[in-house]
């Protein structure tokens, strides 16, 4: 609201035609408190419009690594609200006084990476299998690979469908900053999967949570049934075991 506006309330109130002299000074203090409210109301209109500024940031005096493979040297990269608006040589550049500028010293930028085959959630800090998988140390290997320049990691059929959908939910939502998470579920012919030792892990963590990490199918009957059940829950992506892993495994069927 206006300050102008505020005083018109104000002006409005106490200047109310009444005859009644117990209504005067009653008008009058409700148009006080109006104003009050409305000064009161300012600074933080003005926090928040100074918060909502895009925070700009100039990365100078850095060894740039284009993602077509072409390397720029005493590079820098402009940076506006957490986005890259632009890369080049900084003799190239004009910033203003209100830009922050970061000098990196000769340290190389490259774009991020990303792993496109994982199996999250099974490594612990001093052991390895599925009774590691928790929602806490699958979002602690999101975090650690964002830590090392990965912006996005791909976990490949190996993880309980439920739990693994509510941690990539909570992080479209915001609710904790790492690597984005990428999943698949499943499938293979009934009881085989991936390797054995590690198909020893992933069935006991099914019977663990109760929730589905490989679906066994046998004919198209059941691989139709199983695409079914996989896109009624908004799981986007399957990852289909084929072959027989050099004879220890059964292959699966053409039909």
């Amino acid at each position: 609201m206006h300050i102008r506006q505020s005083f018109d309330i104000v002006s409005l109130f106490a200047g109310f035609p009444t005859r009644n002299p117990v209504l005067r000074p009653f008008l009058a203090a409700i148009g006080l408190l109006v104003q009050l409210l409305v000064l009161l109301m300012l600074p933080l209109a003005a926090s928040q419009a100074q918060e909502a500024r895009p925070v700009t940031l100039l990365l100078e005096n850095a060894r740039v690594i284009i993602g077509d493979g072409s390397v720029l040297q005493d590079a820098a990269m402009l940076v506006a609200d957490g986005r890259i608006v632009s890369v080049g040589q900084r003799s190239n550049m004009e910033v203003d006084e209100s830009v922050e500028i970061i000098d990196l010293n000769g340290k190389t930028l490259v774009p991020a990476f990303i792993d496109s085959h994982a199996h999250l959630g099974y490594e612990g800090h001093r052991s390895w299998g599925g009774s590691n998988y928790s929602r806490d140390n699958l979002i602690d290997h999101l975090q650690r690979y964002a830590y090392y320049g990965f912006s996005a990691v791909f976990s490949a059929g190996s993880d309980p469908d439920t739990l693994a959908l509510e941690v990539q939910q909570a992080q479209l939502r915001g609710d904790f900053d790492a690597a984005r998470f990428l999943f698949a579920a499943g499938m293979a012919p009934p009881g085989q999967g991936p390797n054995d030792q590690f198909l020893v892990h992933a069935l006991a963590l099914e019977q663990q949570t109760g929730q589905k990490i490989l679906y066994g199918v046998a004919n198209a009957e059941q691989a139709t049934e199983a695409v079914q059940q996989i896109a009624a829950k908004k799981l986007s992506v399957i990852k289909i075991w084929v072959d027989d892993r050099g004879g220890s495994q059964q292959k699966l069927s053409q039909d």
